[in-house]
């Protein structure tokens, strides 16, 4: 390490890190506030306590209720592993988030905590158990917690197969980490990293997800051992190597909610919750019906394109019994790339995934995909919406197929409810405008337009539905000037200016906007029958300017182009018979 490296001043913000003694560099300035959490200054407040315990007691009664362990882990910060390498001036306060915690579960549940905080310590003096330019701990660290998990295990009842230390060895390697990387240039030191001789587990299944939603499954040899499902974060990620060994087959998901779908479709023998002591300071939300289904799904598109090959030809090869979230995740790859999921996915989703709302609703917009099983997918999109009713993407599902069963208030109300749910995607107030429209709710259509328009003003669509209702409203005017903004904003379509010069037209005002209208309508159709329709407008907009000779004029152009069309000859028998008349008078 560098001279440079010796300074101990917190005023860097932007650099998020804390520079320690002999070259030790700690995390600070982070979202967690860790240096305010280790000196007392950011602690839980009462809600985020009570949080807590009804989390930690909800998991435990729900993970007994399915005949599994549940154990909570929690990795100590850096910071008081290595406490006299900090900064003089930072003293680390008795009263902590996790002591918070503990104090609020009582001593009897509070021990069952697995805080390897002292081991870890007394260990430093064996071997290096974090590096100085990571926050997370080294291979040895995380064997030493490991052997504190099992420890924990086997006093709940449940007796692991520890690896022997004689089949565990550790190298020195250099290793930037995720806090040397935030020097110019970056900075390393050694870490120690773990080698397993003989090693029985295997890394089966893995989703490639980037942090929050990454799903591994490990299998061992030893099919006799028992099955773990944990949820956890990267430093759960560095214990993998260790665990793997320990149970026959071992699910990591990175993340802090729990899956109930994902656990009970192991049925496993532990669940561990695992956390970084940092975390703590943000208690996690439990809810019954969360899948990481819709994580994955959101999260599709951060892959590479060889990543994506490999996880669909994974998903398509692996056996449901080391992934049986197949199908959905299967599924889930179909959507993703566009294409249709195949009927025996579909039959899956339905069959195994009852509660999934993730799984419902790709069923209802497979179904609607269809065409003719519109009732069936209002039947699955409703189930999504009750199984999540805060998913504005399912409301919005809902809202679609209603929308094509033509039940039109219903679509209404969930298309809103949706909105009112995300605000971010910006076309839904066009789709619920054209809901209203479909109504006759001219008023509101103009308001959900305006909307839209104020984030989309280049949107030729939704000018023209504009216009549009402001015809229905009689606000000719508006109407006009919305049918011009919708011409301009895409002046190959047609359509904006048909509609200009029809309610030129009707309205009888203003003929010459719309003559002006025809003749680029003109400049753009080419085909016999839309010309003289063409040339049938300009004569009625001739007639309106009191222009009779030129709507006579217009009119034969029409008679000519199509010979046969009544409405054509009928009008320009008319026009000859008045200006006879006149010219009698």
């Amino acid at each position: 390490m560098s001279d440079d490296f010796v300074s101990t001043s917190r005023a860097d913000r932007a650099k998020k890190y804390l520079l320690g003694k002999d070259g030790w560099i700690f995390l600070d300035h982070d979202s967690n506030r860790v240096i305010d959490q280790i000196t007392g200054r950011h602690l839980l407040d009462q809600q985020g306590v009570d949080a807590w315990r009804k989390l930690i007691l909800d998991r435990d009664q729900y993970v007994a209720s399915i005949g599994a362990q549940h154990l909570m882990f929690v990795a100590p910060n850096k910071e008081l592993v290595y406490s006299e390498q900090l900064p003089d001036w930072v003293e680390i306060a008795e009263q902590r988030p996790i002591h918070q915690i503990m104090a609020a579960l009582g001593p009897k549940r509070a021990k069952k905590i697995i805080y390897p905080l002292d081991s870890i310590r007394a260990a430093n003096d064996q071997a290096l158990t974090y590096p100085k330019t990571d926050t997370h701990w080294s291979g040895f660290g995380a064997y030493i917690g490991y052997d504190a998990f099992c420890a924990g295990l086997s006093n709940s009842g449940i007796e692991p197969l520890r690896i022997d230390s004689s089949r565990v060895s550790f190298e020195e390697v250099p290793y930037i980490g995720d806090l040397g990387v935030k020097f110019e240039p970056p900075v390393s030191a050694l870490t120690l990293a773990a080698r397993i001789e003989g090693a029985n587990g295997r890394l089966a299944f893995d989703n490639r997800i980037p942090n929050r939603g990454r799903i591994r499954v490990f299998v061992n040899k030893d099919t006799t051992l028992p099955r773990c499902v944990m949820f956890g974060d990267s430093f759960g990620g560095n214990l993998l190597p260790f665990l793997k060994e320990s149970f026959s087959i071992l699910v990591y998901v990175y993340g802090k909610s729990f899956d109930r779908e994902l656990i009970e479709a192991y049925q496993p023998d532990v669940v561990l919750s695992q956390f970084v002591e940092r975390f703590l300071i943000e208690p996690p939300v439990d809810t019954p019906s969360f899948t990481y289904a819709s994580v994955i799904r959101t999260k599709l598109k951060l892959l590479s394109k060889d990543d994506l090959v490999f996880v669909t030809e994974q998903a398509a090869n692996i056996e449901t019994a080391v992934f049986p979230l197949r199908a959905i995740y299967q599924s889930l790859l179909c959507a993703h790339s566009g294409r249709a999921i195949p009927p025996d996915l579909v039959a899956a989703l339905k069959d195994r995934h009852p509660d999934n709302s993730e799984a419902q609703h790709m069923v209802s917009v497979e179904l609607s995909r269809l065409g003719e099983r519109l009732d069936e997918a209002r039947v699955y999109a409703e189930r999504a919406v009750k199984t999540e009713p805060w998913s504005a993407r399912a409301r919005h599902q809902l809202a679609l197929t209603l929308m094509r069963l033509e039940q039109s208030n219903q679509a209404e109300a969930q298309l809103r409810k949706a909105i009112e749910l995300d605000r971010t995607v910006e076309w839904w107030n066009y789709q619920l405008a054209q809901i209203l429209f479909r109504q006759q709710k001219y008023g509101p259509c103009t308001e959900a337009l305006h909307e839209y328009i104020a984030r989309r003003p280049d949107s030729s669509d939704a000018w023209q539905l504009l216009g549009r209702c402001h015809e229905a409203l009689s606000n000719i005017e508006d109407a006009a000037e919305a049918f011009v903004r919708a011409s301009d904003a895409r002046p190959e379509w047609t359509w904006p200016l048909l509609k200009l010069a029809n309610l030129r037209v009707r309205s009888k005002t203003d003929p010459e906007q719309g003559l002006v209208a025809t003749d680029r309508l003109l400049e753009m159709v080419f085909q016999a029958r839309e010309r003289a329709e063409i040339y049938m407008l300009r004569s009625q907009l001739h007639e309106v300017n009191g222009q009779k000779d030129k709507a006579i004029e217009a009119a034969m152009r029409s008679n000519e182009l199509v010979p046969d069309w009544e409405w054509a000859k009928t009008t320009l028998m008319r026009l000859n018979a008045q200006r006879k008349r006149r010219q009698i008078v």
